[in-house]
């Protein structure tokens, strides 16, 4: 880690990265968590786009922002204090919900790829496998009934997210 928080190492990738010109601000309190990002836009034919030619004002006036304000501030109000005089443009907000399309038959086709001898060696080694999802936390195990499943001809239930 190069930074001692979370939006300091997320500046530092984008300033390391072929990224765009990119800075992050992160902060909370008890109640909520606020954020700020800023992406210079790529030139359109070697123009910079109307409104958004000055990266470096627009940086300035992001600076100014305390950790109270974004944490308290965070939308549309402060985005008019920090941005009024670049008459920015909004969009409509959304919800932002938690999902995982993990799947017990998603899982058995990650352990249907290490072939059959592989998996029939780690059930020799170990009673039950278990894969986790890293993502939401869902546990998948698997057990000697499950094995002759796995090596079927039938793989498992179709769904064509990978």
């Amino acid at each position: 880690m190069e930074s001692g928080s979370i939006s300091g190492c997320l500046n530092h990738y984008f300033e390391n990265s072929e990224q765009l010109d990119t800075k992050l601000w992160l902060a909370t309190n008890q109640l909520t968590v606020g954020g700020l990002l800023i992406q210079r836009i790529p030139e359109e034919g070697g123009q910079s786009l109307q409104g958004y030619s000055n990266w470096e004002t627009l940086s300035t006036l992001a600076n100014t922002i305390t950790d109270h304000e974004l944490a308290s501030d965070a939308g549309p109000l402060l985005i008019y204090k920090l941005f009024h005089e670049l008459d920015p443009r909004g969009f409509d907000p959304w919800t932002v919900e938690f999902g995982c399309s993990c799947s017990r038959e998603r899982a058995a086709r990650a352990l249907r790829a290490l072939g059959e001898t592989e998996l029939k060696q780690l059930f020799i080694e170990q009673p039950s496998l278990t894969l986790d999802c890293h993502f939401c936390g869902q546990v998948y195990q698997y057990d000697q009934a499950d094995l002759e499943w796995l090596l079927s001809d039938q793989p498992p239930r179709s769904d064509t997210l990978q």
